[in-house]
């Protein structure tokens, strides 16, 4: 599976973000609070099914996460609008629907709700029972069967000494990512 790029629209209310991503490996950089966790969080919630209470309790109008899987290119699209949220999967190039979108009946959030933790907990418990009816299973099983991309978080804080005996300096997060890159990607 192959991440090609995801557009956010309304997270929070007020942020919008648009990525391509590089078909090997991608950084995400900028300030606190630019929206990098948000971004790799709703991409393993688009990924996974069981995750979807997560997507019913972050406010967005759409999200779309364009992959390949297979050598077949799908959009995965999950909006929002007033009571529902509908997550579906299209086919790119399909004349007709392949699969039948997810649909969930939303819970008004209260007021206050980014800010306690508590409203989120009690309003991921209520949409933790979730499960697909008899016209959504192929969809849901398809977005099970999707290999997950591998995400790596760094601080820039974190340093580790170099496996290489002759280097005493700590390393860069970006040089533990080539590490790491070259250690479990080289072909």
């Amino acid at each position: 599976m192959t991440l090609r790029e995801i557009t956010i629209c309304g997270l929070y209310g007020y942020i919008d973000k648009h990525i391509k991503f590089h078909h090997d490996i991608n950084l995400l950089v900028g300030i606190n609070g630019s929206g990098k966790t948000s971004v790799l969080n709703i991409i393993g919630w688009m990924l996974n099914p069981a995750s979807l209470p997560h997507l019913c309790i972050t406010q967005f109008s759409k999200i779309s996460l364009k992959i390949t899987y297979k050598s077949v290119n799908y959009e995965l699209v999950c909006q929002q609008t007033g009571k529902r949220m509908t997550y579906d999967i299209v086919r790119e190039g399909a004349k007709r629907k392949s699969y039948h979108p997810l649909g969930i009946l939303l819970l008004p959030f209260p007021e206050g709700f980014v800010e306690r933790p508590d409203f989120k907990k009690a309003a991921l418990e209520r949409y933790s029972g979730l499960k697909p009816n008899e016209n959504e299973l192929k969809t849901y099983t398809f977005l099970q069967q999707i290999p997950k991309p591998f995400i790596l978080g760094l601080d820039r804080t974190v340093t580790r000494e170099s496996k290489d005996p002759r280097q005493n300096a700590p390393m860069s997060a970006v040089e533990q990512i080539q590490e790491i890159a070259n250690t479990n990607y080289s072909r």
